[in-house]
């Protein structure tokens, strides 16, 4: 992608993200979001169908982040090791809450919590070699899943008041005693 499609698509995602702080997504129009990034709407179509695959691709955009974070410490979990992802995981999210809480603000459907649940433990599933077979595996990890995106967007919504030190440290626990 070249400097100028880049340069774009951050202006439309910005602004956005600006309106979303001011009002829910079925309430922003192309018009609007448009007018307000200062670009012709047909330079808003060049890249996206309407205002929901804006939305969907910048979480796809986020997840993907996350998710490469969470490939490059699967073979440390594989022994255990969950303190290093779990930190890194949580410094990410924090340095981008406020994406994570507008994009799945009024959403019916928590598009960016249930794509990282969905693809985390396919990612598990897949570099464990579990088969589907093992329910009471499936439960597990679903669980362990689940369980960390919920704390951790309660945490970084202001639900959870506990340092990221903490966190960290209750995670690992949780889900080393839920793995054994």
């Amino acid at each position: 992608m070249d400097i100028r499609t880049q340069k774009t698509r951050a202006l439309i995602a910005n602004t956005f993200l600006s309106l979303l702080k001011e009002k829910p997504i079925d309430r922003i129009s192309v018009a609007e979001l448009t007018s307000q990034a200062h670009i012709n709407r047909s330079t808003f179509y060049r890249h996206y169908t309407d205002i929901y695959n804006l939305r969907d691709t910048i979480t796809t955009e986020f997840s993907d982040e996350i998710v490469a974070h969470f490939e490059e410490h699967l073979s440390e979990m594989e022994n255990g090791e969950y303190r290093g992802w779990i930190t890194e995981l949580l410094d990410y999210v924090s340095a981008n809450k406020e994406v994570i809480i507008l994009t799945n603000k009024n959403a019916a459907d928590p598009t960016l919590v249930n794509q990282l649940r969905a693809t985390f433990i396919d990612k598990i599933f897949h570099y464990q070699n579990i088969k589907v077979t093992r329910f009471s595996r499936i439960i597990a990890t679903d669980y362990c899943v689940s369980g960390t995106l919920s704390l951790v967007y309660d945490w970084i919504t202001g639900k959870l008041n506990v340092s990221e030190g903490q966190l960290v440290e209750d995670i690992d626990k949780f889900i080393g005693d839920v793995q054994k």
